[in-house]
C-alpha cells in the first residue's frame, strides 16, 4: 500500500512536468522511490509549480529531483505555494501552527487600566505579573484566537516536517504540564480546554523525562526547523 501511495504521488508530480519522456519517467521514478523521503516528495509537489513559473527552461525531471531544485524557490514564492490541510484541535499540525504563531513578536502596546495600576500600587499584584497576564491575553492575538476557537482548522502543511518524532501527550499529564510551564515563563497563552481525544501532540523528550530543560531544548529544535521550513532555508544542494 505504501508503494502504491508513493507511485500515485509520483504520477501526480510527473504529469505537471513539461516535455517529459519515458526515459525521464523511469530515471525520475527511481529517485522518487529510493532517494526521497515523504517530506521531500511533499515539498517537491507543492513547490514545483512555482519553480516552473520562474524557470523558462527547466532541466530533465531526474536532474530536478536529484538536485532537489525545488529548494531554490524563494521564500516569497513558497508562501504563495502554501498547501492547507485539515488540522484537528490538539493534533500535530494544529500544535505546530500554534507554536509557530507564538514565535512572532508580541503586540508592543498593551493597554493597562487605571484600576489595574491601582491594583499594582496596592501590592496585590506586581507590575511584572500584571504585564505578563496582559501579554498572555493580548500579546499574540492570532494565537489567542486559535486557542479560543479550539476547533479543526485548515492550516499550512509546510510545518508538518517539523513534527517528526512527536507523540501524543495526555491532557493534564506531566509532559503537557511541562510545556504549559514553558508557555507561562514566556507569558504565552496555553490551551484552555481539553481536546476531544484527551491528548495533544508534542515533541517527544529523551527518556520520556518531562523536565523544563528538556522542554526548552525541544522547543529550540522545533523553532530552528520551523524557521527553515517557513523561510525557505532548507540547505539547498548545489550538485
Amino acid at each position: 500500500m505504501d508503494r502504491k501511495r508513493i507511485r500515485a504521488s509520483f504520477l501526480r508530480w510527473i504529469s505537471s512536468w513539461p516535455r517529459w519522456t519515458d526515459r525521464d519517467d523511469l530515471a525520475a521514478r527511481n529517485i522518487w522511490f529510493d532517494e526521497l523521503a515523504d517530506a521531500d516528495r511533499a515539498d517537491c509537489i507543492a513547490l514545483t509549480p512555482a519553480y516552473l513559473r520562474m524557470t523558462p527552461r527547466p532541466p530533465a525531471p531526474r536532474v530536478y529531483l536529484k538536485r532537489r531544485l525545488w529548494r531554490t524557490v524563494p521564500a516569497s514564492a513558497r508562501r504563495a505555494a502554501a498547501v492547507l490541510e485539515p488540522a484537528p484541535y490538539g493534533g500535530k499540525l494544529w500544535m505546530a501552527s500554534l507554536f509557530w504563531l507564538l514565535l512572532e513578536p508580541p503586540v508592543e502596546h498593551i493597554h493597562v487600566t487605571a484600576f489595574e495600576l491601582e491594583w499594582v500600587r496596592s501590592g496585590r499584584e506586581t507590575e511584572e505579573e500584571l504585564l505578563c497576564r496582559k501579554r498572555v491575553d493580548f500579546g499574540w492575538p492570532r494565537a489567542t484566537t486559535m486557542i479560543n476557537a479550539a476547533c479543526l482548522q485548515h492550516l499550512d502543511a509546510g510545518l508538518l516536517p517539523a513534527t517528526d518524532g512527536w507523540r501524543g501527550a495526555e491532557w493534564g499529564g506531566a509532559l503537557a504540564q511541562a510545556w504549559e510551564r514553558m508557555h507561562a515563563r514566556r507569558c504565552w497563552p496555553w490551551l484552555r480546554v481539553a481536546p476531544p481525544q484527551g491528548y495533544i501532540w508534542l515533541p517527544a523528550l529523551p527518556d520520556g523525562c518531562a523536565d523544563d530543560d528538556r522542554v526548552e531544548a525541544a522547543h529550540a529544535a522545533f523553532s530552528e526547523r520551523a524557521f527553515e521550513l517557513m523561510n525557505g532555508d532548507t540547505g539547498a544542494e548545489e550538485n
